[in-house]
């Protein structure tokens, strides 16, 4: 049995709220060794949410392991998905930073889909490989006209 329980019926009222108005933790969990500090389940919704008006609504840190795991089993949602719902925002929806010059800022393990522009640094990608396609043609066409001049 828990130390402390707390039990609602009404979904608009919580089973255990945690409030601190002095500006502290409203609810601290703490696992020790192999236990979680706070686990969230639900068959149905979110199991944990985060919300804020003005600071990160979900933040993860670790020293030796990955700060922020997912995994699904769906057939048609990706296990994570970011979204800027600001139109006129120009922050990404997924952003990655690697500091140093070893290892890279994003890894794709499988294929992967492109629908707008792909960039690297101020040049566009699709535009660049389309570009040096053209000039293939244009060189294979140089050497089909040159074989013919010889008779080859």
């Amino acid at each position: 049995m828990p130390a402390i329980t707390g039990q609602s019926s009404d979904p608009a009222i919580p089973g255990v709220l945690g409030d601190n108005p002095g500006q502290g933790d409203g609810v601290f969990g703490n696992g020790h060794e192999t236990g979680r500090g706070v686990v969230g389940v639900s068959t149905q919704h979110t199991g944990v949410e985060g919300n804020s008006q003005q600071g990160t609504g979900l933040f993860g840190t670790s020293q030796d392991g990955e700060a922020v795991h997912a995994e699904t089993h769906s057939n048609g949602v990706a296990a994570i998905a970011g979204f800027n719902l600001n139109p006129n925002g120009t922050g990404a929806a997924i952003f990655g930073h690697k500091e140093g010059q070893v290892g890279h800022a994003g890894f794709f393990d499988g294929n992967v889909h492109v629908t707008g522009q792909l960039t690297a640094g101020d040049k566009d990608i699709l535009q660049q490989l389309a570009t040096v396609l053209d000039d293939i043609n244009s060189v294979k066409q140089d050497i089909d006209r040159i074989k013919r001049i010889l008779n080859l």
